[in-house]
């Protein structure tokens, strides 16, 4: 890519990093592109471990689905992140999926005016 850039005239920079030109100058951003790449899949696997480790441990490892919400709670003195019930969604959820149409009702009746429940 470097290459197609710099036969349009165009010369890409570095805020941090300045190698100057020539072969040299390219050999210092290979590696320097292969240090970074490094770093990021070393990231990647510290991160990985650290959400096994949670989801282990009893943690979540992601947002709540509908439904649910993401919580703190004590737990043996200890303040760990959790998911509970969503009492004011929750509702609404099992209202929802139980108001859907049976598989034989036929397709002109009205859907469920979901809008207006709780208002």
């Amino acid at each position: 890519m470097p290459g197609v850039l710099a036969s349009m005239g165009v010369k890409l920079i570095s805020a941090k990093e300045d190698f100057g030109e020539g072969y040299m100058a390219d050999a210092m951003e290979a590696v320097t592109d292969i240090m970074n790449e490094v770093q990021v899949r070393q990231s990647g696997e510290d991160i990985k471990q650290k959400l096994l480790n949670k989801a282990k441990h009893g943690g979540t490892v992601s947002r709540a689905k509908l439904g649910y919400m993401n919580a703190r709670v004590e737990f043996d003195g200890r303040l760990i992140n959790t998911i509970s019930v969503d009492e004011r969604r929750a509702p609404l959820i099992q209202w929802a999926f139980g108001s859907m149409r049976p598989m034989n009702t036929p397709c002109g009746s009205s859907p469920p005016s979901w809008a207006t429940w709780g208002s």
